[in-house]
């Protein structure tokens, strides 16, 4: 299940922030950069955003777990242009 373009976000400035991050970093998944990143990423505890992600990886199933430091360091290279 890979969804593009994702439904709409529930609310006015999550469709900003979707916007911005396809605008700053593409609308592939940000993790693997296979699928189109349908969702919006980010960590429960800090509320900090890493990225755009596609089914696949959101739910784990691509290997890695998004709260896995590995995970969190792919998102931050792509996040720089590394």
């Amino acid at each position: 299940m890979h969804l593009w373009p994702p439904p709409p976000a529930r609310t006015p400035s999550l469709r900003r922030l979707r916007a911005a991050l396809v605008d700053a970093l593409g609308a592939d998944c940000h993790l693997c950069g296979l699928y189109p990143g349908a969702m919006v990423d980010h960590d429960h505890q800090t509320g900090q955003v890493r990225g755009l992600l596609c089914a696949f990886c959101k739910s784990g199933a691509g290997g890695v777990s998004a709260r896995d430091g590995l995970s969190q360091g792919r998102l931050s290279a792509r996040a720089s242009g590394s």
